[in-house]
């Protein structure tokens, strides 16, 4: 009953804490006293983005859950199959 909300409250809070921390602590922004979390995020997300599109879009199908869903509603114990 709770899953929705929780999950809409909680992707707000995370989306609005990561744009609060990336703020300027002081004004006038000097090199000095530049908050550096906007190049740091940026050059992760460039990193991950190039390296999924480069070749992890290709290769990568997600997680294998299906069988666990199955067998959750038969009742019988799932099994882990491996690559």
């Amino acid at each position: 009953m709770w899953q929705k909300p929780v999950n809409a409250i909680a992707c707000v809070w995370v989306f609005f804490i990561s744009v609060i921390l990336m703020f300027p602590t002081v004004i006038p922004i000097t090199a000095s006293n530049m908050n550096y979390a906007i190049a740091v995020a940026g050059a992760i997300a460039s990193f991950a983005l190039t390296w999924w599109y480069l070749g992890a879009r290709k290769t990568y199908s997600g997680p294998r859950t299906r069988h666990i869903l199955l067998s959750a509603e038969g009742g019988e114990k799932p099994q882990i199959q491996n690559r």
